[in-house]
Formats: structure tokens, C-alpha cells, sequence
């Protein structure tokens, strides 16, 4: 084999198999920070809906007092007019 040739043949095929590597290696990269942002994503979706959950409960629990307290002023004032 002329020196020459293999002075450039051998780094060039070097050169496209790390290349090649690399580019595997960055591909699974990115295959991971997709199932990681896809799992990321499922659970600010779980935490999502728990919260609206409770902000639910806490203005059903709300409307629930206003009523109550509602009912009770005018039972006050009915008495005190009575009075």
C-alpha cells in the first residue's frame, strides 16, 4: 500500500467512525431526553389534575359556607325585626 494513501485512508476512516459513534451516541442521547420529558410531562399532568381536584373541593366547600352563613343573616334578621 502507498504510504501517501494510507497517510490519508487510515485518519479519513478513523475521522467517519468516530463520526459515526458520536452520531449513535447523540441519537440515544436524544432518545432519552424524550422519555424523560415525556415523563416529566405525565406527572405535571398527574400533579395537574390533583390540584384542580382540590381547588374544586375547596369551592364546593366554599359555596357550601356562603350558603350556611347566607341562611343564617337572614334568620338574624328576621329575628331582630321581630324583636
Amino acid at each position: 500500500m502507498n504510504p501517501l494513501i494510507a497517510a490519508i485512508a487510515v485518519p479519513s476512516v478513523l475521522i467517519v467512525v468516530g463520526m459515526f459513534f458520536n452520531w449513535q451516541e447523540a441519537r440515544s442521547i436524544r432518545a432519552d431526553m424524550k422519555s424523560g420529558f415525556s415523563e416529566v410531562n405525565s406527572r405535571i399532568d398527574q400533579l395537574s389534575s390533583q390540584v384542580n381536584k382540590r381547588v374544586d373541593e375547596v369551592m364546593s366547600h366554599l359555596i357550601t359556607f356562603y350558603n350556611i352563613t347566607g341562611k343564617l343573616e337572614g334568620r338574624v334578621d328576621e329575628i331582630s325585626k321581630k324583636g
